[in-house]
């Protein structure tokens, strides 16, 4: 991924390994490449998997609900294809943090992007902000 780089607040740490599918996922471990922007600590693993994108958001939503004291539904959830991946784009709630979550699953990996939003910040406005910037990115990038 390629943030504009007058957005970010640290520079890129890459992922030592792809996800095994089951191992804790945080925005600091091996499995998620990470960085901190204005809006808040952003990070993306990603996975192989057979399953389609409602299949691998529901799995990392159950995950994240065991692991991060996250809520089991999201609170808001749309689709949005980011150039011509299928994806998901909701908004979760974990702990005192609000999440944005954006899962697709291209060429049989499903990815993550994730974004846990600054203390404080406007949700709506990091929400629009970071679909904007996905869709950017991956128009860049792919």
């Amino acid at each position: 991924m390629a943030w504009p780089p007058d957005e970010l607040e640290s520079k890129w740490r890459p992922a030592d390994t792809m996800w095994d599918g089951t191992s804790r996922v945080d925005h600091g471990n091996e499995y998620t490449d990470y960085v901190r922007t204005a809006d808040g600590h952003l990070f993306a693993f990603g996975h192989p998997t057979t399953a389609g994108v409602e299949d691998f958001e529901a799995l990392v939503a159950e995950l994240a609900a065991e692991w991060h004291d996250c809520a089991e539904e999201a609170s808001e959830q749309e689709t949005l294809a980011v150039d011509g991946t299928d994806g998901i784009l909701a908004t979760y709630q974990c702990g005192p943090t609000p999440v944005l979550r954006w899962i697709g699953v291209r060429d049989g990996v499903g990815m993550a992007v994730i974004l846990l939003v600054t203390d404080g910040a406007d949700v709506d406005q990091a929400r629009a902000h970071f679909a904007e910037r996905l869709a950017a990115d991956f128009a860049r990038t792919t």
